[in-house]
């Protein structure tokens, strides 16, 4: 059974984006990284990281993770989000997605 917040998540406007946020919110690691290109630039809190590290610490590690989006830009590339951990607690999150050939080729990552 699907929940709301994915639901949510399946209406964003760009595809990549909603695949991408669908994974994460779904612990689906293989499904996540298949929308992440090879090179892609990760920016978390103005640092530089590398994407799947991040995403296997924060999203696919012990903890619970959710995501609710909570606004989204006309372009569908900008996604404010609350997002709740089981060890982390609630917290918002603005992500800067930059698509192309059907990949995330870049996120910027920070609080919201």
């Amino acid at each position: 059974m699907k929940t709301l917040n994915q639901k949510k998540l399946e209406k964003l406007s760009d595809r990549v984006v909603s695949a991408a946020l669908i994974a994460l919110h779904n612990r689906e690691r293989d499904n996540f990284a298949k929308l992440v290109s090879t090179d892609a630039t990760f920016i978390h809190n103005g640092q530089p990281e590398n994407i799947l590290q991040w995403a296997d610490a924060f999203f696919f590690g012990d903890s619970e993770v959710s995501i609710a989006v909570l606004e989204e830009s006309a372009d569908g590339h900008t996604i404010l989000a609350s997002i709740h951990s089981s060890t982390a607690g609630e917290l918002k999150a603005k992500m800067i997605f930059t698509i192309s050939g059907g990949k995330v080729i870049a996120l910027n990552a920070g609080k919201g």
